[in-house]
């Protein structure tokens, strides 16, 4: 069955709700078949992110355990930050790598640029492979007390 590839016709935007870190826009749309909706977004920011899965050399994810304020509980994760004004996606791998567990990577690779909920908002995320990670004590390591690494083993131990 083929699909219509229209976009929808903006009828209206606005700004609906604020707050210190996010606007919510509406949009008012039109759709090719003659159907009006209203559909919320988070105001595009122009702010992209990283995520990095780090793999030491013998095979194990290195993540984080943070609180979540998204789920009132601490969960475990990847690692990740947002993408500081003039520095390339690699560089804020490279650093959130080292300010979160305090690890460096021998090679970091590009995975793949996703948008995490793209219904919802635009903002871009670039997954990266880190492999070879070694321990270093980076200067600017972010020892919060809301984030503790751990390491997860995906072998089994003999």
């Amino acid at each position: 069955m083929a699909y219509n590839k229209t976009k929808p016709e903006i009828l209206d935007c606005r700004v609906v709700a604020k707050s210190r870190l996010f606007q919510i826009e509406a949009l008012d749309l039109r759709f090719s078949n003659g159907a009006e909706r209203t559909y919320e977004r988070m105001k595009p920011s122009g702010r992209n992110a990283v995520m990095i899965v780090p793999v030491t050399e013998s095979g194990d994810f290195l993540l984080v355990r943070e609180y979540a304020a998204g789920t009132d509980s601490y969960e475990l994760g990847f690692p990740k930050g947002l993408i500081d004004p003039g520095e390339e996606p690699a560089q804020a791998a490279d650093r959130e790598l080292k300010e979160e567990i305090g690890f460096g990577a021998n090679k970091l690779t590009p995975l793949k640029e996703v948008v995490l909920a793209p219904g919802y908002f635009s903002s871009r995320m670039t997954l990266f492979l880190a492999q070879g990670s070694i321990r270093k004590n980076w200067k600017g390591m972010n020892l919060n007390h809301w984030m503790w690494f751990v390491g997860l083993l995906l072998r089994e131990k003999s």
